[in-house]
């Protein structure tokens, strides 16, 4: 599978789209614009960077 040909599918931003799958999990791909992203978690996941630079913060409750 060749990721930047799955970003083809991708229309718009933080709209992420399943594009496979390994054991019980899937594989997302998602385009990002911007500094500001809408706060939200994750859990367990993997986040590989195609092009660009992605900072993730850790929030404590």
């Amino acid at each position: 599978m060749n990721l930047k040909d799955a970003f083809l599918v991708v229309e718009n931003y933080f709209s992420p789209r399943i594009i496979g799958g390994v054991n019980d999990q899937y594989i997302k791909v998602v385009k990002i614009k911007g500094l500001e992203i809408p706060w939200h978690n994750h859990e367990d996941e993997l986040f590989y960077v195609v092009e660009g630079t992605l900072s993730i913060e850790e929030q404590f409750y």
